[in-house]
């Protein structure tokens, strides 16, 4: 099944089976805390009251500084975005939206939808432990599942919110994004301890080629070629050698052990036969395994490219966004905060609509 096909097929049957058991069991769901709206956004949401919080006062200038970081992010993204698309005129754009299903597919939408969970509850707990470090009252907690992403929210109380100082009402509004920032450059700083500067991860063979000869398949790791660290101009630069040549393969296989394949390539072969891409640390795949390794790897990267998103979208000036609230607090004018909002809102689509070259 295709994977756009398959992501719809899967998404209808999970909609219509959680729209069955709803109807089924309708009040005693609610009294449980769990609502369906018009079939597809299920919500779960309990009282809650945090403890005061002292810490996320004192930390309140921290969130209003990063806050401040993400917004910059976010318009030098778009402006870059918009410089190479239409002065460039290049399709590789800087930043792309990432559309579940379409080119987030396979296991990688797991690993989105787990990253997003976590980065929501995060965004929205900090919010809560700052408001109430304020003072202010949050009535409860909850997450849902809209269409197909996972969210998380809390409700704060509007009146007291509304009633509080400027400061409070930023630093309340600002620790959501703040706090995705602080968790992406956390995930940045783990990548490259986690991904390998040489090694081949094998994602796949080619059907009669010499690695399925030799016995190399998916999951193998290739760590050295002929005793050199492998990398893919090592391993190309012994592949087009027009002779008959022998390649010496230190790998590990999926189980994290190592061994040696020795390949003997004829004159005419300049391919080995296997996709390749870069590998985990050697050190985390012979913790974990080849398969423990990829899924760590892709859910930290999945982990950092979820947290900037939302870092930057939040902070960014449109309307329901936490930086879109932050301009009404600041601009007195409300007339004023609905240009900037607007403006901020046209950037965003122009910077990522795609273009028809």
């Amino acid at each position: 099944m295709d994977g756009v096909v398959g992501f719809v097929f899967y998404f209808l049957v999970f909609w219509i089976l959680i729209n069955i058991i709803y109807s089924s069991f309708p009040e005693k769901l609610k009294k449980k805390g769990v609502l369906l709206y018009y079939g597809i956004a299920l919500v779960f949401k309990k009282p809650f009251s945090p403890r005061q919080r002292i810490f996320f006062r004192k930390i309140s200038v921290l969130w209003i500084i990063l806050f401040i970081l993400a917004l910059f992010f976010f318009y030098n993204a778009m402006f870059s975005n918009i410089i190479v698309k239409y002065i460039t005129h290049s399709t590789n754009t800087p930043v792309q939206l990432l559309i579940p299903g379409i080119n987030i597919t396979g296991i990688d939408l797991l690993f989105f939808a787990v990253a997003v969970l976590l980065a929501a509850v995060i965004h929205e707990l900090s919010h809560a432990y700052t408001a109430r470090a304020f003072g202010l009252t949050t009535k409860s907690i909850g997450f849902a599942v809209v269409f197909f992403l996972p969210l998380a929210f809390v409700e704060v109380d509007e009146e007291e919110l509304g009633r509080a100082p400027v400061k409070a009402k930023v630093s309340v509004l600002s620790a959501g994004p703040a706090s995705n920032f602080v968790l992406a450059l956390i995930a940045m700083l783990l990548i490259p301890m986690i991904i390998n500067p040489y090694g081949l991860l094998v994602v796949g063979t080619v059907p009669g080629s010499l690695a399925e000869k030799y016995g190399i398949h998916e999951n193998m790791v290739i760590i050295e070629v002929n005793g050199t660290p492998a990398t893919l101009s090592v391993l190309h630069r012994y592949l087009v050698i027009n002779k008959t040549t022998t390649l010496q393969l230190l790998v590990l296989d999926s189980d994290g052990n190592k061994k040696n394949i020795n390949i003997v390539k004829p004159a005419n072969t300049t391919k080995l036969g296997v996709y390749l891409q870069q590998s985990p640390s050697i050190q985390l795949v012979e913790t974990l395994g080849v398969p423990g390794a990829i899924a760590t790897v892709k859910l930290i990267v999945w982990f950092y490219i979820v947290n900037i998103s939302l870092a930057v979208l939040n902070a960014a000036p449109i309307f329901i966004s936490d930086g879109g609230r932050i301009i009404y607090e600041l601009i007195k004018n409300k007339n004023l905060g609905h240009i900037i909002n607007a403006l901020t809102l046209v950037i965003l689509v122009i910077a990522l609509t795609p273009t028809p070259w």
